[in-house]
Formats: structure tokens, C-alpha cells, sequence
């Protein structure tokens, strides 16, 4: 896996599938020319289904258990290799990208929607009305 971004994380599913790994937990680091090595502050955990597919993936910036800006996101699969659904939480609410997806695995069309949190606990939402963001549709030719 390589990138700056942990929401841009890819892991081979074959790999963690052959090793067994079920989840993950690591941090990053940054390195500039001319400059030592050092920790971001923050933690990234992975958790992966039987196939080696990314289910979970958890961030928490700052101080662990201080509740500041822990961003998770749920992934969940159909019959496809690509997740059909990712459900985000962080500080600004509760929201899903959903996929439909062709015989090819390919995108056609993905709704963004903010989900309003009935309950009082955000990292196990009660589910309300939910407001569409985005609606996009895709045409290959």
C-alpha cells in the first residue's frame, strides 16, 4: 500500500486473503528533504472480510480515546469487487456513497447522501431522513 492519503490505501485483497489477516493498525510518517523522519498524530486501523476486501477503515488524529476527529468508514461489498455502499462518520456527520455498478464491475451511477443521526451516540447512529448531495450517473461507450 502506498499513499499520503489513508483514504487513498489500497491493499492487494489476494495477499491479505492467502496471509489471513483479518485488520491492521499503523501509523504514518512523513519525511522531507533535509529533514528527520517524524510521526503524524494520528492512527489508521484497517479491518478486512475473508476475501482480503477493506470492510473498515478507522482514522483518530490527537490524543487516543480524547474523541478528536476520529473519522471512520464502513464498506460493504454485493457481488461485486468494488464496495456498493461506504458509510462515513467524522466530526461533520453521518453520510453514504452508493454504487450501482454494471456487469463489469463498473460504476453507473453513485449517490452522495448526508444521513441525520436520530441518537446521541455517533459511532452507532440511529438512522433518519437523509438528504441527497449528489446524483451521478455514468455512460461507457
Amino acid at each position: 500500500a502506498d499513499a499520503e492519503d489513508p483514504a487513498d490505501l489500497v491493499f492487494n485483497p489476494r495477499f491479505i486473503q492467502r496471509n489471513g489477516i483479518a485488520s491492521m493498525t499503523g501509523t504514518t510518517h512523513i519525511k522531507r528533504d533535509g529533514e528527520p523522519m517524524y510521526q503524524r498524530p494520528e492512527r489508521l486501523h484497517f479491518r478486512f472480510d475473508e476475501q482480503g476486501r477493506t470492510v473498515y477503515r478507522n482514522t483518530s488524529h490527537g490524543r487516543p480515546g480524547s474523541g478528536t476527529d476520529t473519522s471512520y468508514v464502513l464498506f460493504e461489498f454485493g457481488t461485486h469487487r468494488h464496495p456498493a455502499r461506504e458509510f462515513r462518520n467524522d466530526l461533520s456527520g453521518h453520510f453514504a456513497l452508493e454504487h450501482e455498478l454494471d456487469s463489469l464491475d463498473r460504476p453507473v451511477r453513485s449517490t452522495y447522501t448526508r444521513i441525520e443521526n436520530l441518537g446521541t451516540d455517533r459511532y452507532h447512529p440511529i438512522p433518519g431522513e437523509r438528504t441527497e448531495i449528489s446524483d451521478e450517473r455514468y455512460r461507457y461507450d
